[in-house]
C-alpha cells in the first residue's frame, strides 16, 4: 500500500526529462530517474485505514466465525465448521471422490473412494476414517475372500494414511449416530490401500488429549491435523483472500 502511495505522489510531480530537479525527480541524460520520496506519516495512516477496512470486510464475510477464536471451545469450532460448508469442489485433482464429512443418506448405493487417517479401530469390525472435513465409519468385510484387507487394516497403527473404496449403505436401525454429520450411513469396504504407515507418535492427536505448547511446536506437522487447527487455518486463508480482494478490486493494489 505504501509503495502504491509513493508511486501516486511521484506521478503528481510530473515527468521531467531535462534540466534540474522537479516534483521529486532528478533528470539524468535523456531519461529521468525517479527519486521516490520517503514514506510520510500520512501514507502510513492511509495504509492503516485500508488494512482495517479490509480486515472488517474479511471478518464480516466469514460467517460462522466465533466472536473470539482463542476463547472458542471445540464444540463452538465444530458448530461453526458445520455452518460454513464450502461450496467449491474439494475433490478435483485428488484421488478421492468424496470427503469423509460430506457423505449422507443421498449417497446410499453409490461407490465412493475416500482418503484419510485411521482415527479408531473398533472390535475388528469398523475403521473410523478421518480427513479435514469429518469422519466416516468403514465396515470391514467378514468374507474369506477379503480377509487380507481386514487383517491389514486391523494391524495398522492409528494415524496411518489409507485409501478405501466401498459402497455407501445405511446403518442398521438404532445404530445411527446423530452427533456425526455422517452418522446415518457407513461404507462397506471393497478395496483398501495403505498410503503411509504411521510410526509411533510423540503424542496422540485427539482433541481431548492435553499437550504442552512446547511439544506441539516441536511436532507442528502433527498438531496441524487437529480439527481446531484445520478450521483456524482455513479461516485465516479466507480472511487473507477477502482482504486481498478488497484492496485489489476497490483500491487498485498490486502485488
Amino acid at each position: 500500500i505504501i509503495a502504491a502511495e509513493r508511486e501516486r505522489v511521484c506521478s503528481i510531480g510530473g515527468a521531467c526529462r531535462q534540466g534540474g530537479e522537479s516534483g521529486g525527480q532528478r533528470a539524468r541524460g535523456p531519461w529521468s530517474v525517479v527519486r521516490v520520496p520517503a514514506a510520510s506519516p500520512r501514507m502510513y495512516r492511509r495504509a492503516g485505514r485500508l488494512l482495517r477496512a479490509a480486515a472488517r470486510t474479511a471478518v464480516g464475510s466469514a460467517s460462522g466465525c466465533p466472536a473470539s477464536l482463542s476463547a472458542a471451545s471445540t464444540t463452538e469450532v465444530q458448530a461453526a465448521r458445520s455452518r460454513t460448508k464450502p461450496s467449491t469442489d474439494l475433490n478435483s485433482f485428488v484421488l478421492r471422490t468424496h470427503t469423509c464429512g460430506e457423505l449422507c443418506a443421498a449417497h446410499i448405493g453409490q461407490e465412493v473412494r475416500l482418503c484419510g487417517w485411521v482415527q479408531y479401530q473398533r472390535q475388528d469390525l469398523f475403521i473410523i476414517l478421518r480427513d479435514f472435513d469429518g469422519l466416516t465409519q468403514i465396515v470391514l468385510p467378514q468374507e474369506e475372500s477379503t480377509a487380507h484387507f481386514k487383517k491389514m487394516l486391523c494391524e495398522l497403527p492409528l494415524e496411518s494414511v489409507i485409501t478405501v473404496t466401498g459402497t455407501v449403505i445405511p446403518r442398521p436401525p438404532g445404530q445411527a449416530n446423530l452427533e456425526m454429520s455422517t452418522g446415518k450411513i457407513e461404507v462397506r469396504l471393497q478395496h483398501a490401500e495403505v498410503m503411509n504407515r504411521c510410526r509411533k507418535l510423540p503424542f496422540e492427536t485427539k482433541e481431548l488429549v492435553k499437550k504442552s505448547e512446547a511439544l506441539r511446536m516441536q511436532h507442528r506437522y502433527l498438531d496441524l491435523r487437529s480439527s481446531r487447527m484445520q478450521y483456524t487455518m482455513r479461516l485465516r486463508s479466507q480472511m487473507v483472500m477477502r482482504m486481498r480482494e478488497f484492496l485489489c478490486n476497490l483500491h487498485g493494489e498490486m502485488q
